[in-house]
């Protein structure tokens, strides 16, 4: 386990010790589930988290990489954090955790993409059938 102490102020050169009590009711791999449901959930199946690191500061909590990976280029970037409370389990500023993943992947990752070719692939004519009427081609929106 690694931990991050945030906004601790520490001479350059010395004799530090360092001496916080903390309770933790969350345990990292915990935290760690609690954020691969979120991301699941709320922003998609390619997203996963890597272990968190603990950051003791005015709130103790697990801060949890986000990464995305693809079934044909493996991992790609890690796109943001989950924050968890480190005493009661929930995601601290879920919202805003939401809103920067998906700008980044957005800005950051969906211009580094290939295309899509399945949404541009035609189907070969041998496998449309002659007994079913052609549905109509589905046009997404523009974002």
């Amino acid at each position: 386990m690694t931990i991050l102490l945030d906004n601790y102020k520490f001479p350059a050169k010395g004799h530090i010790e360092i001496n916080v009590e903390v309770d933790i009711s969350v345990t990292a791999d915990e935290a760690r589930q609690t954020a691969r449901r979120w991301l699941a959930d709320e922003i998609s199946m390619l997203v996963d988290a890597d272990p968190p690191l603990l950051v003791v500061g005015e709130k103790i909590h697990w801060r949890v990489p986000a990464y995305i990976s693809f079934p044909d280029m493996g991992r790609v970037d890690v796109i943001g954090t989950v924050i968890v409370d480190a005493t009661t389990g929930k995601i601290i500023e879920a919202e805003k955790s939401k809103t920067e993943i998906l700008q980044y992947l957005e800005e950051r990752v969906k211009p580094k993409l290939p295309p899509n070719e399945f949404m541009t692939r035609k189907v070969p004519p041998q496998f449309i059938s002659a007994d079913i009427p052609q549905a109509e081609p589905i046009t997404l929106p523009e974002k």
